[in-house]
């Protein structure tokens, strides 16, 4: 019998699950506030925050959120993270994460959906472009005003 995939919005209680997904995005360097936030999003009902189980086993998770943008002169999804244990990559849970995503930003009346990905991300970056993702032209800037004495 093969395994089946179930896909469902996350919980809070589904930290403990996701931790060793956000532990490989981050390749370990999690912060202590990476808990806080995860729970934050996941009780705001607009965002979309799904998990993928087999076998109750949580195998990938997608973070998706909202907001207003200026651009686009309305809502966008913004996809903060998908992540599939390394062991079930390449078997299309990603894919259904984001067409589940996909689906809920358009009953939500998204515009776009964004992805910000690390230009050394190969694995991401040919994702994207699969899912028809085009690369912009924008340069994005950050300022971290955590450290940074001048902001």
């Amino acid at each position: 019998m093969q395994d089946r995939l179930e896909i469902r919005r996350a919980a809070p209680d589904d930290w403990q699950g996701i931790l060793p997904l956000f532990e490989q995005l981050y390749h370990g360097d999690i912060g202590p506030d990476l808990r806080n936030v995860f729970t934050t999003l996941v009780t705001h009902r607009e965002n979309c925050i799904l998990v993928a189980e087999k076998n109750r086993k949580l195998v990938g998770t997608l973070v998706g959120t909202f907001h207003l943008d200026m651009d686009w002169e309305g809502k966008i999804a913004k996809l903060q993270a998908i992540i599939v244990d390394k062991p079930h990559r390449r078997h299309g849970i990603g894919r259904i994460l984001y067409q589940q995503f996909l689906s809920y930003a358009k009953r939500h009346h998204a515009r776009a959906i964004t992805a910000r990905v690390n230009r050394r991300n190969r694995e991401a970056i040919v994702f994207y472009e699969k899912l028809a993702f085009a690369k912009t032209e924008t340069i994005e800037y950050t300022l971290d005003i955590t450290q940074n004495p001048n902001a």
